[in-house]
């Protein structure tokens, strides 16, 4: 079993400030970390199109990377259930495009609290817009929120899920080639349907963002799958802790801390516990904007002479992974 911590490494600027309220929090963590082992991964989303924790899920869903393809654009197609196509698989998403004064930036629909039937009424007003299947140009709702689109459109050296995105600037991403000119007048048809929608109405009147775009990401034809298992057979499944993401999207550290106390903790405590018991211990992931930190135990079955070999002297300095990424 590996568990995926979203959001559960700190940001460099405030690491050395968070690890100390950690350890008065907690005077045993320098101990309980001292037992395990860290392997650290570098995934920078202008690169690789989405998350490290994106990445990581991919991948341990079978996904393998290969020249053409990057994690980002393999994303769309796998979220779409898409393994081959003949053309490129094109995800689109509902999101909220947030103008400022100098930059408009993004929030995901993870982040807007948008219910099932207000995605399915803003759905079936943009479905005049949708066209048919064979015309050049055809979106095909798989869920009221998640969309595919049907396009020959010019293919992109890479894109960038919405996660990725989250508050940050969308220039650069956006595609402006006559290619894509067919896909823009669509999305310009449904934002204008979606301007006065009852729904938007509503989400401004209570202080939400309004759904007003579609981002659009992938590229692949279809996402690729490893053709032997990982090489961790505990890597075969996982769990997802995300409670820690809201408050990094609202920079409240305060309670990113009590909830890394309250959710993270216990597994680093459980780590040390099934290490002794079972020859397949719990991998703890910790994910963050642009890396990724996989903790295990040590080996606990090996003979005291190789432990000796494999495991320092010194004590394992989580230091060295908290505080300074690759």
């Amino acid at each position: 079993m590996e568990y995926i911590v979203e959001q559960g490494l700190p940001p460099v600027s405030l690491a050395t400030q968070l690890a100390q309220s950690l350890k008065q929090s907690q005077p045993e963590l320098n101990k309980l970390f001292s037992s395990l082992k860290a392997r650290q991964s570098q995934y920078e989303p202008q690169l690789v199109g989405c998350t490290p924790y994106e990445a990581r899920v991919l991948t341990l869903n079978g996904w393998s990377q290969s020249v053409s393809q990057t994690p980002g654009q393999a994303l769309g197609a796998w979220q779409l259930k898409v393994k081959q196509s003949t053309t490129p698989v094109w995800a689109a998403q509902l999101c909220s495009t947030q103008i400022g004064t100098s930059v408009a930036s993004l929030k995901p629909l993870s982040l807007l609290d948008l219910s099932y039937d207000d995605a399915q009424s803003l759905c079936e007003a943009a479905q005049p817009s949708f066209g048919q299947q064979g015309d050049a140009i055809w979106v095909e709702a798989l869920t009221p929120s998640t969309w595919r689109v049907h396009a020959p459109l010019a293919e992109l050296d890479h894109t960038v899920s919405p996660e990725a995105l989250a508050g940050q600037s969308i220039a650069g991403w956006w595609p402006d080639a006559d290619a894509w000119l067919a896909w823009r007048r669509i999305l310009n048809e449904i934002q204008m349907v979606w301007h006065d929608h009852p729904v938007n109405e509503a989400r401004i009147e209570c202080g939400l963002p309004p759904i007003n775009g579609v981002w659009l990401y992938g590229g692949s034809q279809g996402w690729q799958q490893h053709v032997q298992p990982l090489a961790h057979a505990q890597s075969q499944s996982y769990q997802v802790i995300n409670t820690l993401r809201p408050y990094v999207m609202t920079s409240d550290w305060s309670g990113w801390l009590e909830a890394w106390l309250e959710n993270v903790l216990p597994l680093v405590i459980e780590m040390q516990t099934r290490s002794t018991t079972v020859s397949a211990p719990t991998l703890l992931t910790l994910t963050g904007h642009n890396r990724l930190v996989t903790l295990f135990p040590f080996n606990q079955n090996q003979p005291n002479w190789l432990k000796k070999l494999t495991q320092p002297f010194t004590k394992n300095d989580w230091s060295t992974w908290w505080h300074n990424p690759l």
